[in-house]
This record gives C-alpha cells, sequence and structure tokens, in this order.
C-alpha cells in the first residue's frame, strides 16, 4: 500500500531561498517589480479543479475606502523565502470557472499551502513567513520587524493569472491577531498586466476586530489604480490578461514586530470578454475511443448584458500537409451563459491542432492554437514493467502535487512503466540526521498509484554539509556539483536504500558524471563514489540494480568534462560497482547511432559485459519539429532494443517552459501545460503494439534502409522499417516473403492500412518516415527478398546532356507481373521512353534502360531539388509514386553576382549542434537564422570564382588562426572538381585583429597548400550593428586547375559556417552534409558556369 504522509505545519525551511538575482533600485516612491521576478506564466490549460477543502467557519466580510497614505518602499531587492505554489490548478480552473461556472467565485490560490512559492523582498530585515494554524484553520503567516522597514512585501514566483475581465471583484482571507505590537494597518493587492506593468490596490484593515475576515477589492479595467509601475509600454492603462504579482502589507507602528495572517485568495468576475477553452473530457486533451462527443470548444459570456463574436476554426493532423478547411460561425449569448460548440469526430489516431479566433462584439479578439489526441489509452497496466522497458526520464518532484498526480496519468496513458528521477539529497537529508522523506514518499506513492515504478538516481542537489573536506574541483573555474564526503555518502545511499527496500528495483550512481556541470570531480572519485553506492545498496537490499551514471556521449568536448576519458576510466576502473551501464546521447538519430556504436565497442574493448540502458536520450522540437521529434523517437527506442538495451527512457515527458526557440524547453511529448504532441502518440503506439514483445533479429532491407524485426506480445511479427538514405527518393519499396497471414502498415500514431498480399508476398513501402508492417495469424517469420525497384547507379543529370538510367525490376512471386511505368518530370528534363510496360517472370529481375535528357537552363537547388517522379504498377502486388531527386545544379552567372543569392543557410535542418544537451548550454543551440544565418553567391569573371557570403551571427569570435581557425567564427568552403582526388577544403576567416586569413587543410594529391594559397584572396568585414560578417574572396581557376570546359559541366561545392560564441565551437550551419562531419562529397550541390 502507498505510504501517506501528512502535512506538516511547521516552519518552512528558511535555506529554500529563490534561485535567482535581483537587481537593486533606487528608492521611490513604489519600487519597480525586479526583472528577476519576471517568471514566464503557465498557460491556461482546462481542467476539473481538486476536491474542495472541509468546511470551515465562514470569514468576517470587510468593505473600505483606499488607505490614503502611500507606502515608501526602501531600496534594494534580496532574495527570499520560498513557498511552493501550485500554479497549474490555478490554470486550470481558470477556463472552466469562466465557461462552466460563469458568475460563480473562482478559486486562485491559497497562501496557505506548503507548495505556495514566495519571495521576501526584505528577508535580511527580518521579513519572513511560515505556514501553520490561526484561528483553526491554515495560515501563512507573515511577521515583520517594524523598525526596519516601513511595510512588509512578497512575490509569487509563479504570477496567478486571472480570467479577463472588465470588472471583478478580488477576496482575500486574513487572520489579525488580537493583540500585537505593530498590527497591520494596510494590505496592497498587486497585479501584472500583458506589458508588465504593475498596478497596486490597497485596502485598509479595520480596526478593532480580530480574527479571520476577508477584504474585498474592487477591480475595474478600465479604472486603474493611482499608483503603478513598470511596464514596456507603461501607458497607466491594465492590458489583458492580467496576474496577481504579489501582495504588500502596511503598518504605522514603525518602531515593534508584528504579524498577520494570509489565506485563500478568490476572485468573482462580474463584467468580461467572451471567454474561451478547449474541452476534451480529461485534463490530458486526449480524446478517448468512445468519448468522441466530449470534443468541443466552450464559449463563456461572464458579463452581464448579451454578446455576439464569430468564431473561425481550423483542424489539421499533424503528419499531413493538408492545410485545413476554415469554419466560420457567429454566435450570439445571453449573460452569465456558456455553451459547447462540438467538434469533428476525430477519424485517425494521433494528434490534431486547432486554431480558433474569437472575434467579441466589443472590438475583443481571442486567438488560440490548441492540440488534442485521438488514441486510446495504453496504460495504467497493472504489475512492474516486464521485458524491455518502457521508461521516461522526468522530475515530477519539481512541480507540485496537483501537477505530479497529473504527470503520473499522463505517462500511464502513453504506457510507461519506469520513471527516472533525481533523489533531491539537499530536500531529503538538510541537515545531516535530519530526514525528511515527504517529498519523495509523494513522489513515488504517486507513480506507484498508477503502476508505474520509479528508477532513482543518487543524487539530485547535493547538501552542502555533505561536501567532501578535501575535495578539490576538477576545473575550478566551473561550477559544478562537488564530491561528497564518502561517509556521509554511505550513510544516504543505505539510508535510502533501507527505507525503498522492496520498492525500489533500479538506482543509478549520479546523473551524467562526465559532465563537469553535474560533477566537477575526476574519474577516480566518481569510480570510488560507484564503488561505495553499489557495496551500501547491495547490503540492503541485493536485488537492486544498480546502473552506473548515465555517460552523456562518447567523444566529450574538453571545456565540457574534467577528463575527456571520463567514461573509459570509469568504465575501466568501475565495471564491477555496476549491474546496468547506462548511456544518454541526445540529439540526432545518425548521431545516436555513431556514439552508442562507438560506445560498444570501447566496452567490449575493456571487458566490460554487463547489460545497457538507455535512460535518458531524445531531441528536442527546436531543430526537428514535432514530427521529427516523433520520428527520432521511433528510431532511437526501437534500435536501442535491437542493441541490447534492456529499456529506454525518453526525456521528458512535458515541456520545461514556453519558449519555443530554446532547446531545454522543448524536448516533452507533452507541452508544459499538458497538450499532447505528436511524439506522445508515438510512444502510445510503441507501447501498445511493441510492449512485453521480444526483438528477433535485424533485417538487411538495402542499402540505407533500417528494418527490425520484433514479435509482439500475442505472436504478431512485427517490423520496425525506414529509409535512411537522405540521398534516395522518399519510397523504396521491399518486397517480403513468406507472408500467410494477414500485412497492415501502422503508421507513427497507431492507424493501420492493409496491405494486400499475392502469392505469399507483399511490398512494404520503406519511406523516410518510420512506420510498421504488423503480419498477424502466422508462425513462421518473413523473409526478404530486395526491393521492388531499384536505380542502378547515380541519378545526375548535368544541363544540357543526356544521359542513360538502368532501373531493375523485381518480380518475387509465382507468376508473371506486368510492370507499368509512367514517369513525369519537371520542366527542362525529358524521359525517353515516358511510358513503358515491361512483364518479368516468376523469380527474376529485369533490367530496364531508360534516356534522361536535361536543357540548357535545367537547374536545382538544395533543398528544393528537381526529382522524377515514376508512376509504378506492380500488378496486384504495388501501386504508388517514387520520386527520385536529380543531384542539385546551381547555375552561377558571369562578371556579376545575381541579385537573389545561390544559396541560403537559415533552416534547422542545416544545423550540426556540437555541444552536449543539458540544462547548462541551452544558450548555445541555434536559435534561428538571427543567432547563425548565411547567404551566399558565386559568379565567374575571367577565368575567377568569385564568392561573396553574408553571415548573420550575433557576435563574431574567432580566437585562433591558421589549422585551428574551424574552432572560432569562419567558413569552410568545399571544391570537388572531376579527376581530382581528394577534395578541396579551404578556410576563410575575418581575425580577431580585424585582418583576413586563408588557409588550406586538404588539396587534390598533385596540389600543395603553400603554391596555391598565395593566389588566392579574401576580403572581409564585421558589422556590429547588423551582426554580420561579409567575406568576398577570389579563386583563380588556374590556381585550382579548374578548366572553362569542366566549369560548364559542374563540379562540387559545399560551404558551411562555424559558430562559436566565446564559449566553445557550438554548432556549425552547411548548405549540405559531408564537409564538417563524415567527410564525404556525396551529398554536395553542383555548380556549373553559364
Amino acid at each position: 500500500m502507498p505510504v501517506t504522509t501528512e502535512r506538516p505545519t511547521s516552519s518552512i525551511s528558511m535555506a529554500m531561498l529563490l534561485p535567482w538575482p535581483l537587481p537593486r533600485k533606487s528608492a521611490s516612491i513604489l519600487p519597480a517589480a525586479p526583472s528577476g521576478w519576471d517568471m514566464t506564466a503557465d498557460r491556461s490549460s482546462p481542467f476539473p479543479p481538486p476536491p474542495p477543502p472541509p468546511p470551515v467557519p465562514a470569514p468576517k466580510t470587510v468593505t473600505g475606502n483606499f488607505m490614503k497614505e502611500r507606502m515608501h518602499p526602501d531600496s534594494g531587492y534580496t532574495t527570499g523565502v520560498m513557498f511552493r505554489l501550485g500554479v497549474l490548478g490555478v490554470l486550470t480552473m481558470l477556463a472552466i470557472a469562466t465557461a462552466r461556472c460563469v458568475g460563480a467565485s473562482l478559486p486562485l490560490v491559497d497562501l496557505a499551502d506548503e507548495n505556495t512559492v514566495i519571495g521576501f523582498r526584505f528577508k535580511e530585515h527580518d521579513q519572513s513567513g511560515r505556514i501553520t494554524r490561526l484561528g483553526e484553520r491554515p495560515a501563512l503567516e507573515v511577521k515583520w520587524d517594524g523598525a526596519q522597514k516601513p511595510h512588509c512585501e512578497f512575490a509569487l514566483r509563479k504570477k496567478i493569472p486571472l480570467p479577463d475581465f472588465f470588472r471583478a471583484r478580488l477576496s482575500a482571507d486574513i487572520y489579525v491577531p488580537e493583540t500585537a505590537p505593530a498590527l497591520a494597518t494596510l494590505l496592497a493587492l498587486r497585479l501584472e498586466d500583458r506589458d508588465g506593468e504593475i498596478f497596486q490596490f490597497p485596502k485598509n484593515i479595520p480596526t478593532g476586530v480580530s480574527g479571520w475576515q476577508t477584504l474585498v477589492f474592487e477591480l475595474d479595467q478600465s479604472q486603474p489604480p493611482p499608483v503603478s509601475w513598470g511596464g514596456k509600454p507603461a501607458n497607466r492603462k491594465i492590458d489583458l490578461p492580467v496576474k496577481i504579482h504579489g501582495l504588500s502589507i502596511g503598518y504605522k507602528n514603525r518602531k515593534s514586530t508584528g504579524t498577520l495572517g494570509l489565506g485563500k485568495v478568490s476572485l468573482d468576475v462580474l463584467s468580461g470578454p467572451l471567454q474561451i477553452s478547449l474541452e476534451t473530457g480529461n485534463p490530458l486533451h486526449v480524446v478517448k475511443p468512445g468519448e468522441e462527443n466530449l470534443l468541443g470548444i466552450r464559449i463563456a459570456n461572464p458579463g452581464s448584458e448579451p454578446a455576439s463574436a464569430t468564431l473561425h476554426r481550423t483542424i489539421t493532423f499533424a503528419g499531413d500537409d493538408d492545410a485545413g478547411k476554415t469554419h466560420m460561425q457567429e454566435l450570439t449569448l445571453a449573460p452569465a451563459t456558456d455553451t459547447l460548440i462540438p467538434l469533428p469526430k476525430p477519424q485517425k489516431h494521433g494528434v490534431y491542432k486547432l486554431r480558433v479566433r474569437l472575434a467579441g462584439n466589443q472590438g475583443q479578439l481571442t486567438e488560440h492554437t490548441w492540440s488534442y489526441g485521438h488514441m486510446p489509452p495504453a496504460g495504467p497496466i497493472p504489475g512492474r514493467a516486464k521485458g524491455f522497458l518502457f521508461g521516461i526520464s522526468e522530475h515530477p518532484q519539481w512541480y507540485p502535487r496537483d501537477e505530479q498526480e497529473l504527470m503520473a496519468r499522463a505517462a500511464a496513458w502513453a504506457g510507461i512503466k519506469v520513471i527516472r528521477d533525481g533523489i533531491d539529497w539537499k530536500k531529503m537529508e538538510p541537515d545531516r540526521g535530519q530526514w525528511k522523506f515527504e517529498s519523495f514518499d509523494h513522489f513515488i506513492n504517486v507513480f506507484e498509484k498508477y503502476d508505474i515504478e520509479v528508477a532513482p538516481t543518487y543524487p539530485g542537489p547535493l547538501p552542502k554539509w555533505a561536501t567532501a573536506a578535501d575535495w578539490k574541483p576538477a576545473k575550478p573555474v566551473n561550477r559544478g556539483r562537488p564530491r561528497p564526503d564518502y561517509g556521509y555518502w554511505a550513510e544516504f545511499v543505505r539510508t535510502f536504500a533501507q527505507r525503498y527496500k522492496g520498492r525500489i528495483r533500479f538506482v543509478e550512481t549520479w546523473n551524467e558524471p562526465d559532465l563537469l556541470s553535474f560533477a566537477n570531480f575526476t574519474p577516480e572519485e566518481y569510480v570510488r563514489l560507484m564503488e561505495i553506492a553499489y557495496k551500501e545498496t547491495k547490503k540492503v537490499d541485493p536485488d537492486i540494480q544498480v546502473q552506473s551514471g548515465g555517460f552523456t556521449t562518447f567523444n566529450m568536448v574538453a571545456s565540457s568534462t574534467s577528463d575527456t576519458r571520463f567514461m573509459e576510466k570509469s568504465i575501466r576502473h568501475g565495471k564491477a560497482f555496476y549491474d546496468i551501464f547506462a548511456f544518454h546521447g541526445h540529439g540526432p538519430f545518425h548521431r545516436y547511432v555513431i556514439n552508442t556504436e562507438s560506445v560498444a565497442k570501447l566496452r567490449v574493448s575493456l571487458g566490460d559485459s554487463a547489460p545497457w540502458w538507455a535512460n535518458e536520450t531524445a531531441i528536442s522540437t527546436v531543430h526537428v519539429g514535432e514530427i521529427g521529434q516523433a520520428e527520432t523517437l521511433f528510431q532511437k527506442f526501437l534500435y536501442s532494443w535491437a542493441h541490447g538495451a534492456i529499456g529506454y527512457n525518453w526525456y521528458n515527458l512535458r515541456n520545461k517552459g514556453f519558449d519555443p526557440k530554446n532547446n531545454e524547453h522543448n524536448f516533452g511529448l507533452l507541452t508544459r501545460d499538458f497538450y499532447p504532441k505528436p511524439a506522445y502518440a508515438t510512444y502510445n503506439m510503441l507501447a501498445r503494439y511493441y510492449r512485453e514483445g521480444e526483438f528477433t533479429r535485424t533485417l538487411n532491407l538495402g542499402p540505407g534502409l533500417h528494418g527490425y524485426l520484433f514479435r509482439g506480445k500475442s505472436g504478431d511479427y512485427l517490423l520496425a522499417n525506414w529509409n535512411g538514405d537522405a540521398a534516395t527518393g522518399d519510397v523504396r519499396p521491399v518486397i517480403i516473403n513468406g507472408i500467410t497471414g494477414k500485412a497492415a502498415v501502422v503508421d507513427l500514431w497507431g492507424n493501420e492500412t492493409p496491405v494486400e498480399v499475392v502469392d505469399g508476398a507483399l511490398a512494404l513501402p520503406v519511406t523516410k518516415r518510420p512506420s510498421t508492417l504488423r503480419i498477424t495469424g502466422q508462425t513462421n517469420a518473413p523473409s526478404i527478398t530486395g526491393e521492388l525497384f531499384m536505380a542502378r547507379g547515380e541519378f545526375t543529370i548535368f544541363p544540357g546532356a543526356k544521359r542513360d538510367f538502368t532501373l531493375a525490376l523485381t518480380n518475387p512471386t509465382g507468376r508473371e507481373i506486368a510492370f507499368n511505368l509512367n514517369f513525369t518530370a519537371p520542366a527542362g528534363i525529358s524521359i525517353t521512353p515516358a511510358r513503358n510496360s515491361v512483364v518479368v517472370s516468376p523469380g527474376q529481375t529485369r533490367d530496364v534502360v531508360f534516356g534522361a535528357t536535361a536543357g540548357a537552363s535545367s537547374v536545382s537547388k538544395p533543398g528544393a531539388a528537381t526529382s522524377v517522379t515514376l508512376d509504378l504498377r506492380a500488378g496486384n502486388l504495388w501501386q504508388g509514386k517514387l520520386d527520385y531527386k536529380v543531384r542539385s545544379i546551381t547555375r552561377i552567372p558571369r562578371r556579376d553576382f545575381a541579385v537573389e543569392p545561390d544559396f541560403v543557410l537559415d533552416n534547422a535542418s542545416q544545423i550540426t549542434s556540437l555541444v552536449v544537451n543539458e540544462p547548462s548550454t541551452a544558450h548555445l543551440f541555434w536559435k534561428g537564422a538571427d543567432d547563425l544565418g548565411a547567404k551566399v553567391w558565386l559568379c565567374e569573371k575571367d577565368g575567377l570564382l568569385l564568392l561573396k557570403a553574408i553571415v548573420t551571427d550575433d557576435v563574431h569570435i574567432q580566437p585562433c588562426s591558421g589549422a585551428d581557425v574551424w574552432l572560432g567564427d569562419s567558413i569552410q568552403l568545399g571544391l570537388n572538381i572531376p579527376g581530382q582526388t581528394p577534395n578541396w577544403e579551404i578556410g576563410l576567416t575575418h581575425l580577431a585583429s580585424g585582418r583576413s586569413e586563408i588557409h588550406i587543410w586538404q588539396t587534390p594529391r598533385d596540389r600543395f597548400a603553400k603554391d596555391v594559397s598565395g593566389k588566392l584572396s579574401l576580403t572581409t568585414r564585421r558589422d556590429d550593428t547588423a551582426r554580420q560578417t561579409i567575406y568576398e574572396a577570389t579563386i583563380p581557376f588556374a590556381s585550382i586547375r579548374l578548366d572553362q570546359d569542366t566549369a560548364r559541366r559542374g563540379f562540387g561545392f559545399n560551404l558551411l559556417v562555424n559558430d562559436n560564441d566565446g564559449i566553445t565551437r557550438e554548432s556549425f550551419i552547411s548548405i549540405a552534409p559531408g564537409l564538417g562531419r563524415g567527410k564525404t562529397t556525396d551529398a554536395w550541390p553542383v555548380v556549373a558556369t553559364e
């Protein structure tokens, strides 16, 4: 049974300080809000409010006039005491209260709740608070010393959003002690509007009245109070939406201490604009099959007069190119009423985007974009996880308890069975021997309720007292967690294992110990920590499986680690102290493959045979988008399983924030406010089809194709597949033989499309978007014959030339198949013959030759490459369209640059990030073309190749010269001239001194850099105002042995821009792959002179 704990009534620890710096302000009548307090507010997410509290005596209601006296705060802000606030409960009740409970009082915040987070501005002047009971009710008891400051004030770390209003009445419960040296005389409410302007609403506290009472604040958007400050702009208007910023207490006795109790704050909307919200029947915004009738848009009129509006809505299915149709509807609502507008029943499993625009008759304009899912929940499933571990890496303990409950529910519905989180040692043992298990108890209880087991990490944050006296930072200039005292460490591990024995199956020794930000100590010290953790854990419970720390990546950048051989040394000397090897490897799938293969080879070489767990790996939507994130989840998850992993943990369940450009904010399967992303539906699909299954073998589907065969729990064969070859078309039909049952293709969201079986064979369309071939009703495994259709050789057409191409057609069946081919080519390219019909005998492969001719002006560019479409029908076996990319050719003009650039580098697909994914490096990830981008022009003039590049970069940093310029802001230029091997690789840079420099890293075998570099010229300049660096280079054809005839036929060209913002080479943006990593010219575009 879950362990329950009572809520403590003791005072909150004064050690819980606000974790952000607050700037000092000069004295003024009323202070401006500190910028450090401007936290991003959670957006609204409608779900039912928590059950009401037990009945309490009704407080007295007091009204009164504004106090004439203004408070004069002193200068300077400091950090203050913290109490956690369950903002989600407030946020999610807003839509329901305004849309379904029009006219009812809306609870906003209970200041007596231990989950409230507040910061006292003058903590160092003896202003503090504690949670206790006053007058038989919970209260936040605020204390002050009137001799030190003329008033007491605090801010809410998570500002409380209010529903939009024209007029409203806000009520605050307060407790006035019967006797106190310094009685409070005024309570001021501070509201912050959309632009950050803060408005102060003061209310006198009646004299001679003690005990619980209610102060009522009248709010009128059209009549702001006389006191306000801050804001951009500061227009003295209350611009909706509005949030509660904080409170201030005034007192006349400036010589003594005083107290005031604070309780609940609620709101009554008297009149306001129309309110709109999305409803799905649950707070996770998932429409379950059979509950489609609950899906709709709720619109409420909280005002006292009728209101009319026009609603525009558009629904699109995530993953479809269809933009969706916009529907318009006119509405009229009576006062204090609401209505639910049904939405169409979802036809497919997956995630839908709903865009709404509500224009009211009073000039109101409201726009929202929401997502909702349609899928059957994949859990909770009773009992512990069986077989491969479906996990998540998340931090529920960061959030209020109501949000933890919702996170557990969301995880269960996705099919998650294991959650990984750190043990907050600092919170669990704030002082040596003073154990506080309440937070972790609640965490484990709530997830166990949903049959999700907890796999904790030793430890999370470290208490200062536990730091080893002899610890010396491995790199003193870096911040990072210190090494704990070995004795204290042993006590901590032993105590934790004893308390949770029988409830914990897996533990992990430290998180990412190879990262300085998490472990600023040596690998030798880490091995000692592993040894202690392993032995102490096993003494208590030999059945607990101990993991190594989850290592970050294979090739660590020296600036990010205490030792670039950290992983190697930890394995070599510590492999006896873990049962499971843990590895992360965030980022794109192709880098994950390189990392895991390298780690596997290292472990074999070191004699490490422990099983491994991909226990924290994912990718942010910042660089690949939401669909790319879902695809990466599928690929990493099943690739890990197929390569020996015992489990996979995605990171993380919900986004950490709302900034669409912040890499660290966008890893979640859900948004911060619990709206599903496509990856959530993909995880749900993986759990429903693959959970408790087993991996069978890897299948060779063809060059560049991935195929992994699994056996599902029910005996179905599941063939996970995708096309990983960037140089080929999207669809590659692969012939699967030995089919005696039924077959269907399952997409990323769980939608099945039947596949026709002919003579025991089928053609599986393997595409860039992963899918699963599900085969039911058969015992024997299927076999692979090969590709139905294959192009032999490279598909390249040069302008003004003709070339023959060979297609291989395969018939895997026992009867003749007629292949009908119909080619469609873009303007400037012709195919001969455009139509053809070929009969292929049973079990045979036949080559068909066709000719392709490109006009002299035929060109294409990377990102918009020309392609030839083949409409292919192979009897009853397969019919579909295949796109084959024509290798990119760009015509460069003579004498002058074109008006438009020949190449533009401005999108995430061109970025390669080089820093490790972790919170401290979030600012180093690409945030858009203003962060790093380029436009590139080429032309030919009198035997010279001219290049101009305008690079947009927020800051230009080049600490190096010569061969190392690639480490700083610079250009790397690649030229691949036919008949020359290897290719040219040339560096262009603007040095810190302002000089321009050319460096040649690589030349063809018969050329020497020293003979060429003096013949090339470069001019650079930096425009800091425009944040641009301009490069202009001249390369004589003769210096690189490029003749005019070859230039007209075409040669390979590539370019990348390196980015270093002062810490490290963080990323580069390139026209095509193969220059910065994996040196290959296969994907380089071809340029040709006119």
